[in-house]
């Protein structure tokens, strides 16, 4: 690691990036400016460091705009087979992007953006690799040929293996807030030798 010196705008930066990536961590920051993470978790508990976005917000607001904006669009024509970008996302986020000179409200407001917009093209990617893997096993059924089946099976076996840790990864299943209370059933059993006593 280089270690230099940080300015003010410097912390700054560090200190919206980190507020507004609920997955963010002390030593991503570090890493992203080249200084220890020590020194990061002490400017962060000198100036009271808090976040401002938690990752129940981000996946709420991520599959509002998944939900508005994706489109069976890659499931294509019958015959077709889809297109799917993979390379748009990584499994783990990122740090959001802050502009130097941009006010502080304002850096603030576009990072929390981007942390939910990123989430957001996570969820339309996968839902375009499941209609993209859901065409691959309808053709592969209509042709009724075993070996392209077996294939489409363990496409969408990795698929769903893929999206699990990437949904662990980026909290989008954190506790969605219409998400309902978990139920707890408690069973007091007596002894029937205490009963006859």
């Amino acid at each position: 690691m280089v270690s230099h010196r940080m300015n003010a705008e410097n912390w700054q930066n560090a200190r919206i990036q980190w507020e507004s990536e609920p997955t963010a961590s002390y030593a991503q920051v570090a890493d992203s400016f080249g200084v220890s993470k020590a020194l990061v978790g002490r400017k962060a508990k000198e100036q009271g460091w808090q976040k401002r976005l938690s990752a129940d917000v981000a996946a709420d607001r991520a599959h509002e705009i998944a939900a508005s904006e994706f489109t069976h669009s890659a499931i294509g024509q019958p015959g077709q087979a889809p297109v799917v970008d993979a390379n748009r996302s990584g499994i783990r986020p990122g740090l959001p992007t802050v502009s130097s000179g941009v006010p502080v409200d304002q850096a603030r407001a576009a990072a929390a953006a981007s942390a939910v917009g990123r989430r957001a093209e996570v969820e339309i990617r996968h839902g375009q690799e499941h209609a993209a893997a859901r065409s691959l096993l309808y053709g592969a059924m209509k042709s009724r040929d075993f070996e392209s089946t077996k294939q489409a099976k363990l496409a969408l076996e990795s698929l769903k293996i893929l999206h699990d840790l990437e949904r662990r990864a980026w909290r989008l299943d954190a506790s969605p807030a219409n998400a309902l209370p978990a139920v707890s059933i408690t069973i007091n059993r007596r002894s029937r030798a205490k009963d006859n006593t």
